[in-house]
C-alpha cells in the first residue's frame, strides 16, 4: 500500500488569508497563496532548513532561464536568419541567469515569489504562441488547450506575486514581433474571465482589491 503523500494542514489556511498572516495574526494586505503553498510544500518534503528552500529557488530560477531561453529562440526566429535563432536567445538567456538584477531574488527565500511569477508569466506567453500557431492546423492539441495551459500558467503567476498580471498583455504584444492575426478574441476572454475570478477571491479573502495595511514609499 502506498502511503498518502504528506500535506501540510495549513493549506486551507493560506488559502484564506492574506500573504503575511501568522499565528493568530491575519495581515490582509497581499494574497499570494500559491507562493506560499509551495513554501509549505517545501518545509514538508525537504524540512525547515535553508538549504531546501534555496536549493528548490535555483531549480526554479534555472526553470526561468530555460523559459527566457525558448521565448528568445521564438522571438528571434520572426527575424531573417531564423536559422541561427539559438545564438540571441542563447545569449538572452544566459545574461538573464547571471545578471545581478537577480541578486535580492535569490539571496532571499521570499523571492520564491518572483520566481514563480516569472514561470507562470513566461508560461503564459509561450503557451500562447503555441496556441496561435495551432489555429486552422490539424494537431492532437488544439489552440484552445493551449491557450487554457496559458490562462492556468496566468493564474498562477498572479496567486504568486501581482506583477504577473499583466501576462496576458505581453503574450498578445509578443505575437506582434512577427506575423500580425487577427485580434486572439479567445485567448481575451479567457484570460479576462481568469483575471476577473482571481480578483474576486482576492477581494473575498483581503477585504479590498489593493492592500489595506501600510505600504512604505520604498515599496
Amino acid at each position: 500500500v502506498v502511503p498518502p503523500l504528506p500535506i501540510d494542514p495549513r493549506v486551507p489556511e493560506i488559502l484564506t488569508r492574506g500573504y503575511w498572516s501568522g499565528g493568530d495574526r491575519s495581515v490582509p494586505n497581499l494574497y499570494r497563496p500559491f507562493t506560499m503553498v509551495s513554501l509549505a510544500a517545501n518545509r514538508t518534503f525537504l524540512g525547515e532548513g535553508a538549504i531546501g528552500y534555496r536549493l528548490v529557488n535555483l531549480i526554479l530560477h534555472a526553470l526561468v532561464t530555460l523559459l527566457v531561453f525558448a521565448l528568445g529562440r521564438r522571438l528571434a526566429s520572426a527575424y531573417p536568419g531564423a536559422s541561427r535563432a539559438v545564438r540571441p536567445a542563447l545569449l538572452a538567456a544566459l545574461l538573464f541567469a547571471v545578471h545581478p538584477v537577480h541578486t535580492e531574488v535569490m539571496g532571499l527565500v521570499v523571492g520564491r515569489a518572483e520566481l514563480l511569477a516569472a514561470a507562470g508569466g513566461l508560461g503564459c506567453v509561450l503557451a500562447f504562441l503555441l496556441g496561435r500557431e495551432r489555429e486552422g492546423r490539424p494537431g492532437a492539441v488544439g489552440p484552445l488547450v493551449l491557450y487554457a495551459l496559458a490562462v492556468a500558467c496566468f493564474v498562477a503567476g498572479f496567486l504568486s506575486k501581482e506583477n504577473a498580471v499583466v501576462a496576458p498583455l505581453l503574450a498578445v504584444m509578443a505575437e506582434r514581433v512577427g506575423e500580425r492575426r487577427d485580434f486572439p478574441r479567445r485567448f481575451a476572454l479567457l484570460s479576462g474571465a481568469a483575471l476577473v475570478a482571481v480578483l474576486g477571491v482576492r477581494y473575498a479573502v483581503i477585504g479590498s482589491l489593493d492592500s489595506r495595511e501600510f505600504v512604505s514609499s520604498v515599496d
